[in-house]
């Protein structure tokens, strides 16, 4: 990966993979900001949605702040990704994979769909790269 961003690499494919969850396949992904500090994530998504996501890992703060809201036609969610992440999910993570390797079936997601999100955050990581 080009620039190294250490919180693109961290959080980055978790955040582009609940972005792609909620709104669709990701079709481009754009990336602006310093990479050591604050930097934005413009992603375009398929059926004419769009996304946009700051990330900062040089934040002096005491609690670390996690959150995706999403706003359209429809009406508003919001998720606390800090809050909504806990031993249980762990344990449910864990159940469905093996529930999956007991059963021989493929499991979501997969090898393919890690790949997919390394590429997306490769692109990101070459934007804050090149200074766009």
């Amino acid at each position: 990966m080009a620039a190294r961003a250490g919180v693109l690499l961290d959080l980055g494919p978790d955040l582009v993979d609940l972005l792609e969850t909620a709104l669709g396949r990701v079709l481009a992904i754009r990336a602006h900001g310093d990479p050591h500090g604050w930097f934005g994530l413009m992603l375009e998504h398929e059926g004419g949605r769009f996304s946009e996501a700051s990330m900062c890992g040089s934040a002096a703060v005491d609690q670390p702040v996690a959150r995706v809201e999403i706003f359209g036609s429809g009406g508003a969610a919001e998720v606390d990704c800090t809050a909504a992440v806990g031993p249980e999910t762990y344990t449910t993570m864990f159940r469905e994979f093996a529930d999956a390797v007991h059963r021989e079936t493929p499991h979501e997601p997969d090898v393919h769909r890690g790949l997919r999100l390394q590429q997306l955050i490769e692109a990101a990581d070459t934007d804050l790269l090149a200074g766009r």
